[in-house]
């Protein structure tokens, strides 16, 4: 049986949210990013939790979009939209969520990675974090608004 993609736990009020794709630095697939979507909704509908924590395991907090498995996608509109709304989804439960959600970095958080950062109330680094908006390197917009979501 596989690891699970994204690890779920309870510390007081505190739920954690750990991605955990460690042998891809964390990176988001479909099934990670509807997961994570569930998992953000259950957390803002239980009363019982007061902050929510999203972080990565194996020392990268996510090095964006799994490009192996989006790439299925490019021949086929409806699933590329599709896609693309699920990853816009998740920016939306961040920033719509009650509780704080704070991203704990340790590691690359680079192109949508940086994005799920970004979209959090508070970020706290560690030492060997970084954060990259990869598009930018090509003339493009980040596509989920990453430095529009970083308060000024």
């Amino acid at each position: 049986m596989a690891d699970p993609r994204l690890l779920v736990s309870n510390q007081g009020p505190v739920r954690l949210l750990l991605l955990n794709r460690p042998e891809s630095r964390n990176s988001l697939d479909a099934e990670l990013v509807s997961e994570l979507g569930a998992a953000l909704e259950a957390a803002r509908r239980d009363a019982s939790v007061r902050v929510i924590v999203l972080s990565g395991e194996g020392g990268a907090f996510s090095s964006g979009v799994d490009l192996r498995s989006a790439t299925a996608d490019i021949g086929n509109p409806e699933r590329l939209a599709a896609r693309l709304d699920g990853f816009h989804a998740l920016i939306h439960a961040i920033t719509g969520a009650d509780q704080p959600v704070i991203a704990a970095v340790d590691g690359p958080a680079v192109g949508f990675g940086c994005d799920l950062a970004l979209a959090c109330d508070l970020r706290v680094a560690g030492t060997p974090a970084y954060f990259e908006e990869k598009l930018v390197a090509f003339g493009l917009m980040p596509d989920a608004g990453g430095p529009s979501n970083f308060p000024l």
